[in-house]
């Protein structure tokens, strides 16, 4: 130990030299989530505390923390930039880790939280550094927890058990056995082989059939005034909750995701007026025994899209089982190939699609679900009793995140769900009326009858503003008067030198000196402000007539104009 209460370990794991290969598919995903929220990203960082029985010193604790990161690869991979800009992954045969010493002196769980967030609480420099930090927790010179802090890019929920049994294990003195023969290493050349191709092939056609029905986005609103930092999450504890999931998973035979899923998407039509539900759903890819006890990432997202039942939960539900269970079998893909796809469907069909909804029901089991009453009045009276613990709270405020809305939930084994919302859309009071109207919905679902407008109603929130400048082009809602003003000033024309007609398609009439030139690149100037403002459309067609007509002469005026040029956006 030196001298500033640190201890520096080298590790020499058993592989002959260092490997090297592409990121897998799911270190992309997370590598690109931390690179669009950098250099905020810190919050992605997971930590693990593990008590440390009595006996051990500093020295053998530090020992089982050597042995940890000599066992699984992806504690000793780093992630430099190759000559094209394009991270790759570097496992290392050796190397030091540096663990932090922290004395406990404000209580044992105190001091525990704030090592942890000391070591969590900054970015990791992924092409530099080891993607963990570890830290010993001592009273009296004893060491009583290490606590991990490491990338999500290492692990998730499932490869962060493995981390705890294992280190659980070692500082234990017990031996855990033969390292994870199935390496990152080993899941990148899989998915780089012919067999990783076609499933990837399969999920890039599968992530296309359901981006063609999404609408542009599940927030088309204006923005409003948004409190900084502009993203807050909202905790709701109840386990009523939990008991009404559990009810309706057993009486409908669904799993509890798409209760969750149902109750969310019921609401969100609510505030933005549509008939479908349109979100990202994660998924845990780990195929394969040989994968059961490798500590990597397999977490991807796949696109879920299904129609609303106002008329019955259980119609929607199930239309959510339905369509997880077929997504689900498709999620293993390159999140690269994923954002071409994107950007290639958006061109073609002149949009700018937003994914800025997600939900992660991903969590492991930590309890039996709650048991559920029969009959039905012993489960009304067992959910009143209930009601009165739910309590809401603020755990989280930031000011950048990749999604307007993140919908987080392990219920029905943990009675809590939480909300992160962008507050320019969902401004806090909506946060806190979305997570009590789940509650509430799930609860009359139970107990009271499948009808769920009624309890929808009672929830306080209010569909999102718009006045009779907003129109429903397909499954999305557009604000015709911002969109002529866009168009207006792409071409660098008076607004009153727009008039937009709708009927079979969205048609721009402009009067005025346009070049021709500068005409015909008007659809890529106007696709390209798509990108600032969710809210416009791109016209189908351009159309640019001799002169002004009289206002006397309405929408007929611009139709019966002579047409001197015409674009269209493809």
């Amino acid at each position: 130990m030196d001298d500033e209460g640190r201890v520096v370990v080298r590790f020499a794991a058993r592989v002959p030299d260092p490997a090297t290969g592409p990121l897998t598919w799911g270190q992309r995903f997370i590598w690109d989530a931390a690179a669009s929220l950098a250099p905020h990203d810190e919050h992605m960082n997971l930590t693990l505390v593990v008590p440390v029985p009595a006996g051990p010193t500093v020295g053998e604790v530090a020992g089982a923390v050597t042995a940890l990161v000599e066992r699984h690869a992806s504690l000793r991979t780093t992630y430099p930039l190759g000559d094209d800009l394009e991270p790759y992954q570097v496992e290392l045969s050796d190397g030091e880790l540096e663990l932090r010493i922290s004395e406990i002196r404000a209580g044992p769980e105190r001091s525990v939280e704030e090592l942890a967030a000391r070591l969590a609480g900054r970015s990791f420099d992924l092409a530099n550094e080891l993607p963990v930090r570890a830290g010993i927790s001592v009273e009296g010179g004893a060491p009583r927890a290490v606590v991990l802090a490491f990338s999500h890019i290492v692990a998730d929920a499932w490869g962060g058990r493995i981390l705890r049994a294992d280190l659980e294990r070692l500082l234990s003195g017990g031996d855990p056995g033969a390292p994870p023969e199935h390496r990152p290493i080993d899941q990148a050349a899989f998915e780089n082989s012919d067999l990783g191709r076609r499933i990837e092939a399969r999920s890039l056609d599968h992530w296309r059939s359901r981006l063609e029905r999404f609408p542009r986005t599940m927030f088309a609103t204006r923005p409003r005034t948004d409190p900084a930092p502009r993203y807050w999450r909202g905790e709701l504890s109840s386990p009523a909750l939990a008991l009404g999931v559990a009810a309706l998973m057993r009486r409908y035979r669904i799993s509890a995701n798409s209760v969750v899923l149902a109750a969310l998407a019921l609401h969100l039509g609510h505030l933005a007026d549509i008939d479908r539900c349109a979100v990202k759903v994660q998924v845990r890819n780990r195929w394969g025994p040989e994968r059961n006890d490798s500590v990597e990432i397999f977490l991807q997202e796949v696109p879920v899209v299904f129609d609303l039942d106002r008329g019955s939960f259980a119609v929607t539900a199930r239309a959510v089982q339905d369509e997880v269970i077929r997504s689900a079998r498709h999620a293993r893909c390159s999140p690269v190939k994923i954002r071409a796809l994107l950007d290639d469907l958006d061109t073609r069909r002149g949009t700018r699609t937003a994914l800025d909804t997600m939900i992660n029901t991903m969590g492991l089991p930590v309890a039996a679900p709650p048991p559920i009453p029969e009959p039905i009045e012993d489960l009304s009276a067992a959910l009143a009793a209930l009601r009165p613990g739910t309590a809401f709270r603020w755990t989280e405020k930031r000011e950048v995140e990749g999604v307007r809305c993140l919908v987080i939930s392990n219920l029905p084994f943990e009675d809590r769900i939480s909300v992160l919302a962008d507050t320019a859309c969902l401004p806090p009071g909506d946060v806190r009326a979305l997570l009590f109207g789940i509650e509430r919905l799930v609860v009359h679902v139970a107990t009271a009858g499948d009808e769920p407008r009624a309890a929808i109603a009672e929830s306080g929130l209010v569909p999102f503003p718009r006045g009779p400048e907003w129109r429903r082009l397909g499954e999305s809602w557009t604000d015709l008067e911002a969109t002529a003003a866009m168009v207006a000033d792409r071409a660098g024309l008076a607004r009153e030198a727009v008039h937009l007609a709708v009927g079979d398609e969205l048609v721009a009439y402009l009067a005025g000196p346009v070049p021709r030139r500068e005409f015909d690149r008007l659809p890529e100037r106007c696709f390209a402000a798509l990108a600032q403002d969710a809210t416009v459309a791109l016209p189908d067609r351009f159309v640019l007539v001799e002169r002004l007509p009289p206002p006397v002469l309405g929408a007929d005026g611009w139709r019966r104009q002579p047409a001197l040029a015409v674009a269209a956006r493809r």
